[in-house]
């Protein structure tokens, strides 16, 4: 099995996900941010990735501004991997409210793959727009979710992967 960018990883008990690939090696504050992603609650986790998407995707834009398309395609494309990966951790038969975080993810989802793929600054804009401004709501929401299925996904990915 092979997380969303193609790594090798492996299944641990508990239906989460380990990812094996290294992150950056030799720092202190590295370490830190691996141990505290695989420890993370659900919800700790969901925010992170959340974060990370958010955060690759303004480096994007900094990129398009730098005129790097290629590091601007590689960040665009991680910051959507974490996004169908929060898609796929929600519990899909808790109801109405999974549809509406689903709908919201694969809606940011079509404006990044618009900006990675047309070189649309503007997609990728409105994408970190909508993820600036849902960010509590998608946490509350992602929580309940959550929250009624004991038994979800918990993704532990490495610090790299994370940003």
């Amino acid at each position: 099995m092979q997380d969303p960018f193609g790594r090798p990883s492996r299944l641990v008990p508990g239906n989460s996900i380990a990812y094996t690939h290294p992150g950056p090696a030799g720092s202190a504050a590295a370490a830190y941010r691996l141990r505290d992603h695989q420890t993370a609650t659900p919800r700790r986790l969901a925010e992170l990735l959340y974060d990370a998407a958010t955060r690759l995707g303004r480096r994007a834009v900094e990129a398009m501004d730098d005129g790097d398309l290629d590091l601007a395609a590689d960040r665009l494309g991680r910051a959507r991997g974490i996004l169908r990966h929060l898609i796929q951790a929600l519990p899909h038969d808790a109801g109405r409210d999974v549809g509406r975080l689903a709908d919201f993810c694969k809606d940011v989802l079509t404006r990044l793959t618009e900006a990675e793929h047309y070189r649309r600054r503007e997609s990728a804009v409105e994408a970190i727009g909508l993820l600036t401004l849902r960010r509590d709501d998608w946490s509350a929401g992602a929580w309940r979710c959550l929250a009624r299925d004991r038994a979800c996904a918990h993704p532990a990915p490495s610090a790299d992967w994370i940003g």
